[in-house]
């Protein structure tokens, strides 16, 4: 009787499974012969993860045949990050391509293991990754700060996922020396945090790329007097996409400006070992409309965007880095593609199923840049995430990316609007996106339950299973919301926008809501108690978002009363918030996150 091969995730490219059985000793060695560059920093890493999963494998570097070993050899044929495991009933061998190759045939070698049987089944895996870059970028900025044990703990993550790059999404949440007034309420990352996630990140195979908004997306700086006048607006402008006036947000593109992030760069960059920085440039919303007025209106809009983004170009070669950017501005008008930096590397970005990635990615090939792709987790402006979104998002950009030549992907984790949402409602988009950007034909119609089962819940797919049947709540309802989820918006958004949705079909849809929040309520998992109290706090916020619109929809009530009537029940909601929030977060941001879910600030 054949062995039954135990679930691998990522699936690998091809998987041959041989009769027989390799029974291992106590203690076996599995011996690097002529380990490649950068083994050292992963060795660690693998042999660790050898050890959780319980197999009986010791890493050991050596030239010299080892009675009874198994081999790790490199192997030119191999492509880069890829790997060869055979197992037969006498011994293993890993041909690898590289360190990271090596690190992850391992990983796949502790997978196969039978604990009960005490061995490895026979196989012959073949495996490497399409696409080079596989990145998940995670919004350190709006409110929420992860730990650093929340941090380490993703990486590791990542790793089993096979992802290479991380970016953390700073505005200004890092404690850049002499602008305490900026951070000093925000809990930041510290230059000494940074550096220790920096060696970590390397230590198991990911690029921890610098992000540093540089250009837009500067309210939390400008809004201070120091700054003001490094505005394009500095009293603010009016934004037509919400018809009402917005805070300034942008730099003026000037010399003064890029002296400004000149001296961020030369506090922030030391802190990586990556040879790359992400300095944003998207939605300059205000460009155009003060200080730049003249010169827009003269040369074009575009024109004067892409002549400030070269100014910033300079000031990351002259540091040694490679400029990533996103790509919005840039495919407004691919005219003035030519007058962009053509060494840099545009990030298209787009987080709806259906966004016309393959026509975008087409349009950026063509001009012939190296590019990414950045789909989104749909796991903001929720509760519970968007998963259906998210799914259909990952695969659209995961197939226009290795359909025009992209360099890779990277998922995206935004936190707008008070970063409500918990820590693992971005597991599934997280596990899908690596899966197929790994390999998009063996993993498009993976096991999802399965694979985040066990990655992030120690094995435990029934929990799986029910956060994923959490991210679908927003089809109880016979409308969606662009970019955010119905019942956040029930909770969070302006009394108009509550009001829109109208009674028909929403009270059936509120009822749904009320009976599945009952059965996620009295889930359980010894294993992942921090989850179990993250879901229970999602859905006693889902059923105050029923509350308020019962309280505006139905009895009629004034947004104001209905905030009163309700503050007693949200109380004890708010506390269990807070406290769930600090087991992965830092406390800075959480008063801001809170007084959204009180309705403070709309």
């Amino acid at each position: 009787m054949r062995a039954r091969l135990p679930f691998l995730f990522p699936r690998p490219r091809e998987v041959v499974q041989r009769g027989g059985f390799l029974f291992l000793p106590e203690k076996m060695t599995l011996a690097v012969a002529a380990a490649p560059e950068g083994w050292a920093e992963l060795a660690g890493a693998a042999q660790r993860f050898l050890e959780r999963v319980g197999v009986p494998l010791v890493l050991r570097e050596g030239e010299e045949e080892i009675s009874g070993a198994g081999r790790i050899v490199r192997a030119k044929e191999i492509p880069a990050e890829g790997y060869a495991l055979t197992i037969d009933a006498e011994k293993i061998t890993l041909r690898v391509a590289d360190a990271r190759g090596a690190f992850y045939g391992v990983q796949t070698l502790a997978r196969l293991w039978d604990a009960a049987a005490g061995g490895l089944v026979c196989v012959e895996i073949t495996d490497a990754p399409e696409l080079a870059v596989r990145g998940f970028m995670l919004d350190v900025s709006r409110c929420k700060v992860p730990t650093m044990a929340a941090l380490e703990e993703l990486v590791s993550q990542m790793a089993e996922l096979r992802l290479n790059q991380l970016q953390l999404y700073t505005e200004h949440t890092y404690a850049f020396p002499g602008h305490e007034i900026v951070w000093r309420d925000a809990s930041p990352m510290t230059a000494a945090e940074l550096q220790k996630l920096d060696q970590w990140c390397r230590a198991h195979g990911i690029e921890l790329v610098p992000n540093l908004q540089s250009f837009g997306h500067m309210d939390r700086w400008l809004k201070h007097a120091p700054y003001r006048e490094l505005a394009e607006c500095p009293d603010g402008f009016f934004y037509e996409l919400t018809n009402a006036h917005r805070a300034a947000g942008t730099l003026r593109p000037d010399r003064t400006s890029l002296d400004f992030v000149g001296e961020l760069y030369d506090a922030y960059l030391p802190n990586f070992s990556s040879g790359q920085i992400n300095i944003g440039g998207d939605e300059p919303w205000e460009l155009g409309k003060g200080w730049s007025a003249a010169q827009c209106a003269a040369r074009g809009r575009h024109a004067v965007y892409c002549e400030h983004l070269n100014g910033i170009h300079r000031l990351v070669k002259e540091r040694g880095k490679k400029m990533q950017f996103w790509a919005d501005i840039l495919l407004e008008d691919p005219a003035h593609a030519g007058q962009a930096p053509c060494e840099a590397i545009p990030v298209i970005w787009g987080y709806d199923a259906g966004h016309p990635f393959p026509e975008q990615c087409a349009t950026l090939e063509r001009l012939g840049y190296r590019y990414l792709v950045a789909p989104g987790a749909s796991s903001w402006q929720s509760f519970h995430g968007r998963l259906d979104n998210a799914l259909a998002n990952v695969n659209e950009a995961v197939r226009a990316a290795q359909g025009h030549g992209a360099a890779g992907i990277l998922l995206t984790a935004w936190g707008d609007n008070g970063n409500h949402h918990p820590w693992f409602v971005m597991y599934p988009a997280l596990a899908a996106a690596a899966g197929q950007a790994w390999c998009l034909t063996a993993n498009a119609g993976v096991d999802l339950a399965a694979a985040v089962g066990r990655v992030f819940l120690r094995g435990d797919t029934a929990l799986a299973k029910e956060i994923l049947a959490l991210g679908q709540v927003d089809g109880f309802f016979p409308q969606q919301i662009r970019n955010k989820s119905v019942l956040w918006s029930l909770l969070c958004d302006a009394e108009e926008t509550v009001r829109g949705f109208g009674e028909k079909g929403l009270h059936a849809a509120l009822g749904e809501v009320v009976a599945a929040a009952d059965r996620w309520l009295r889930i359980s998992s010894e294993e992942n108690p921090v989850v179990v109290e993250e879901l229970r706090v999602a859905c006693a916020l889902q059923l105050m978002a029923v509350r308020r619109a019962e309280l505006l929809l139905g009895k009629g009530k004034s947004d104001a009363e209905a905030r009163s009537e309700m503050a007693e029940e949200m109380a004890p909601v708010l506390a269990a918030y807070e406290k769930a929030w600090l087991r992965r977060a830092r406390p800075g941001g959480l008063a801001e996150s809170v007084a959204r879910l009180r309705g403070e600030g709309l």
